[in-house]
């Protein structure tokens, strides 16, 4: 079963009375506080260093770029990742398609 650690299951049988599962706190909290997230970005025009996209408001996650070399290790993470704005941009060079993962910590 799937569920989510900081809810409550309910379980039900034909025979017995309903029982309400959960799982403590101190069993699964250290883990979600450290928990990454990845997205596939997949092409993507940016620059050289890092592409810019349009990220969530919210000010408390960590995004960062990910991609995989020519040589197809990984990269290092590029955390300085920018917001498009609505101006054109006619100075832009060099640009190239990326492939790669935005990822998500949200570190508490």
């Amino acid at each position: 079963m799937i569920v989510d650690p900081r809810a409550k299951v309910h379980a039900t049988t034909g025979i017995l009375p309903m029982q309400e599962l959960a799982i403590p706190p101190d069993q699964y909290q250290q883990f979600l506080n450290h928990l990454h997230f990845t997205f596939l970005v997949n092409p993507i025009l940016a620059s050289t260093t890092a592409p810019n996209v349009p990220l969530p408001a919210e000010t408390r996650p960590q995004w960062s770029w990910l991609r995989l070399q020519a040589n197809g290790h990984p990269a290092s993470p590029v955390d300085d990742l920018r917001q498009p704005d609505d101006r054109a941009t006619h100075a832009y060079t060099p640009q190239q398609i990326q492939e790669g993962w935005l990822q998500v910590k949200i570190d508490e």
